[in-house]
């Protein structure tokens, strides 16, 4: 009997850390054009991992951490590249919708990671 309670209370222990929503980090995000680019650096606590998708119309960066910022500075400093910045719903992803054909690509330094759009 004193077997099936400490199963139980595991068990019960399991559920209620996988249901706990992991917080997203704040994230400061800062974008600026330069002379043939422009460019979006993503300020973490520490290093995180990303992934970059690009397809036609958009650019999708997926974090290896849930995510929260502002994004409305960045359509603004880059509207030569951008029409709209997104969070994804997996509260892990930012979507940029681009104005035309670019080339899109990111790399980590340190605590940041940077999109450049050219």
């Amino acid at each position: 009997m004193a077997g099936f309670r400490g199963i139980t209370a595991i068990a019960t222990l399991i559920a209620i850390l996988a249901s706990v929503e992991v917080l997203a980090e704040p994230v400061r995000v800062r974008a600026a054009s330069h002379d043939d680019f422009g460019r979006i650096v993503f300020t973490w606590g520490s290093p995180v991992g990303h992934k970059l998708n690009i397809d036609n119309s958009s650019a999708l960066i997926r974090f290896s951490r849930p995510i929260e910022s502002s994004y409305k500075n960045v359509v603004r400093a880059l509207s030569k590249y951008l029409t709209k910045v997104s969070s994804g719903d997996d509260g892990r992803s930012v979507r940029f919708t681009l104005t035309g054909s670019y080339d899109v690509y990111s790399y980590d330094s340190g605590s940041n990671v940077v999109v450049e759009i050219a």
